[in-house]
């Protein structure tokens, strides 16, 4: 079991095709005081999260994954980090409205879910909130 740590530690890999999302995101991640790491696509997620041991790479505390910029490719990348184990929160980005989204990346793995457009305060309370929460591998 691995404890998370709280306000404005932690390591959070941030998963999103949309440019503007992208910026924003890690805009506020990194004043927050979190390391953030960057995919924009599933294949760099996937290759990310397989490389994990690589001395450059560090394993996610939290992910970000955005379902609502990479479609059906988001239950993807939640099966993929379930399946190797690994003590990481999932947390899913998805559009206002999109509750079949939503359940079916929960049912796939996520731990919490952000509904679209969200304020900054509300993503940094989810995140001190799942950080928060002991993960086992």
């Amino acid at each position: 079991m691995r404890m998370k740590r709280g306000r404005g530690e932690g390591h959070v890999l941030v998963i999103t095709a949309n440019e503007g999302r992208r910026i924003r995101v890690v805009r506020l991640l990194a004043r927050a005081g979190y390391s953030v790491q960057l995919a924009i696509t599933l294949r760099e997620a996937l290759h990310s999260l397989a490389h994990g041991n690589t001395a450059w790479w560090r394993e996610p505390d939290v992910i970000l994954v955005d379902q609502e910029s990479l479609g059906a490719a988001a239950r993807v990348v939640i099966s993929a980090v379930r399946n190797a184990e690994l003590a990481v929160q999932i947390v899913v980005l998805s559009a206002f409205g999109a509750a079949d989204d939503v359940i079916s990346c929960l049912r796939a793995g996520a731990d919490d879910y952000i509904s679209l457009p969200a304020e900054p305060e509300q993503i940094l309370d989810v995140l001190r909130r799942v950080l928060a929460t002991p993960t086992v591998t």
